[in-house]
């Protein structure tokens, strides 16, 4: 899944951590992970720079501070999403679903 990943130049665990979420279909296994980080280093921002991630379900995921510049995100559903303060400069939104997602912060 998500294999072609050659424009990525974020942090791979952070990647890993969020397709294990996405296929499991289960969003409390992102939310564990960012609050097992905070608890180790204080504070957690992934770092998703350049990703590939067309049409995947991110809805009510918590992606405070994430970093997605120059990500591929066309089609996603960001649906209820928290994306405040995220990096999404350069990113390939077309057809996303924002309905509802919080994006200021």
């Amino acid at each position: 899944m998500f294999e072609n990943q050659v424009n990525f130049k974020g942090n791979e665990e952070h990647l890993k951590m969020l397709l294990k979420a996405i296929e499991n279909k289960d969003v409390c296994i992102w939310a564990e992970y960012i609050k097992s980080q905070k608890i180790k280093y204080g504070k957690f921002h992934a770092d998703f720079k350049g990703v590939n991630l067309p049409g995947i379900n991110l809805q009510n995921f918590d992606l405070r501070g994430v970093n997605f510049y120059k990500a591929n995100l066309e089609g996603v559903n960001l649906c209820l999403s928290d994306l405040s303060p995220a990096d999404i400069i350069y990113s390939n939104l077309r057809n996303a679903n924002l309905k509802n997602a919080h994006l200021s912060g």
